[in-house]
């Protein structure tokens, strides 16, 4: 259950034989540890009466503080006020206490929009809070958290922020209202106020514990997290001789001002307050909803394409060569000489410039890029046999410009030394050729040349010339072309017996 407990001066105290200030009513079945923890809080210092330079009326306090007790932890929401007179004349003050326990303190977190500063903000009706005034010793009746929800909510305790924080905007600016939930201030704030401000600055407290539980729940995952609001404890006018270490924010004017030199202190009526950096709570503080998120971009799925099989091109046989060009084999296209050259490879590939099949195969290939690989390929592979066929002309040539005069010459020396020493001692009979007899023997079947130093042709030389291991006619370098043409050597003055050489 909350337990009340109202401290004020009265001629007889709710407990036998006390008196003056002291405990006047406060809930049946109270702790005693409880009770005298309220009554050593409830002390009030009339500042205007004792100090006219205080420049106002006596203040208004309004507290919230958590009590560590052995009995167990209790969060006690305070009020304390000037009461005019007592009844002997002298000064009177009011401080009234509701007390929730830690188990009820999760009940009445169901509803997040009631915080600690909403509560002290409820209008005195003699039911939750006390106007100031006498007050009658008695037992109050026990409070059950449900019963304080519905009161609460039928007085309009549910802080609601449909357009921002409205009262930071009328005093400063709505993006203040967060910064005492960020950047250090959460832990420690003091507020430099100016006196008769303490109502106001309840309802800023009101307004960024509202905000406070619209941070994200890091334990849980949930969007909310209620208990925020129940974490910061205040207090709204901090006395002489009090302590403001007892709170995380409060709120100091006169006396106390001074005894807290050495603070750090913010005019928050003043604007002294940085602006908050949470987007978040930016955003329930300058619209009173979440921050815009812009729609995502519908993406149609895309279909996924069914595999396709990819058959490589054919190689087609080429055509069959177009009439009207003669002397082409079977197999060659038409446009290719028709020349084979010894060690040369006799296949042929598409792809010749100016081929007709060549041309009918490129036509059937699939695309234009694999057609004009193909193209390249063929072209390389002509290129390569052209540069092959021109290495071995060269040295065909090279042979035949060296090797032919070398076996024309070694023939002809060859016949004149065999043909001398083989005469068999004949004598030329008088200068004829072959007149006389050689002694029974004949000059080795070989023709007898003249000795007029006639041309030798080369249809008399016994070792013609078609008869040569290499031809004339398989040569690259014909025999017209030889620098010493045998038409043009001079035969020997001495018979001269050509024999023929073993080819």
């Amino acid at each position: 259950m909350a337990y009340q407990l109202l401290f004020t001066s009265v001629p007889a105290g709710l407990k036998p034989g006390t008196s003056g200030y002291t405990t006047a009513a406060h809930t049946q079945g109270m702790p005693d540890e409880l009770i005298a923890a309220l009554e050593a809080v409830s002390g009030y210092d009339h500042l205007a009466t004792r100090d006219p330079s205080f420049g106002g009326p006596n203040p208004s306090i309004y507290r919230y503080q958590i009590l560590q007790l052995n009995a167990g932890t209790f969060f006690v929401l305070s009020i304390l006020q000037d009461s005019g007179a007592d009844h002997t004349g002298r000064t009177n003050y009011l401080a009234q206490h509701l007390v929730i326990e830690s188990y009820e303190l999760n009940v009445l977190q169901q509803s997040p929009e009631i915080n600690p500063a909403s509560i002290l903000l409820v209008n005195p009706d003699s039911q939750l809070w006390y106007p100031p005034g006498p007050v009658t010793a008695q037992y109050l009746q026990p409070l059950e958290i449900n019963t304080l929800i519905q009161q609460l909510k039928a007085k309009g305790a549910e802080r609601s922020i449909p357009k921002g924080a409205d009262f930071w905007r009328q005093c400063t600016r709505a993006q203040q209202a967060p910064a005492l939930l960020e950047g250090g201030l959460q832990a420690k704030c003091c507020l430099s106020c100016p006196p008769e401000s303490e109502k106001h600055l309840l309802n800023l407290f009101a307004e960024t514990l509202r905000i406070a539980i619209e941070k994200p729940n890091e334990s849980t995952g949930q969007p909310r997290s209620p208990q925020e609001a129940w974490r910061y404890t205040f207090n709204v006018f901090v006395q002489a001789g009090e302590s403001h270490q007892d709170y995380v924010w409060c709120g100091l004017c006169g006396p106390a001002l001074q005894e807290a030199a050495g603070q750090q202190f913010y005019d928050i009526f003043g604007g002294g307050l940085p602006d908050a950096t949470d987007e978040r709570l930016l955003s329930f503080a300058e619209t009173g909803g979440e921050p815009y998120v812009p729609p995502p971009v519908s993406v149609e799925p895309e279909v996924p394409q069914q595999a396709q099989l990819v058959t490589p091109p054919t190689r087609r046989t080429p055509a069959a060569p177009s009439q009207g060009m003669p002397g082409t084999p079977s197999g060659t296209p038409g446009g290719i000489p028709n020349r084979q050259i010894a060690g040369a490879r006799k296949t042929w590939r598409p792809g010749v410039a100016g081929s007709k099949a060549g041309g009918a195969a490129m036509a059937q290939m699939g695309t234009a890029a694999e057609a004009a690989k193909f193209q390249a390929e063929m072209n390389a592979n002509v290129l390569n046999e052209n540069v092959k066929k021109a290495r071995r002309k060269k040295v065909l040539m090279a042979a035949c410009i060296i090797l032919i005069p070398m076996l024309v010459l070694a023939g002809l020396f060859y016949g004149g030394v065999i043909g001398g020493g083989n005469n068999g001692g004949g004598q030329p009979g008088g200068g004829q050729p072959g007149g006389g007899q050689p002694g029974g023997g004949q000059p080795g079947g070989g023709h007898t040349l003249p000795v007029e130093g006639m041309p030798c042709p080369v249809e008399r030389m016994s070792c013609p010339v078609e008869r040569m291991s290499c031809p004339v006619e398989r040569m690259s370098c014909p025999v017209e072309r030889m620098s010493c043409p045998v038409e043009r050597m001079s035969c020997p003055v001495v018979v001269v017996t050509a024999r023929t050489p073993a080819c």
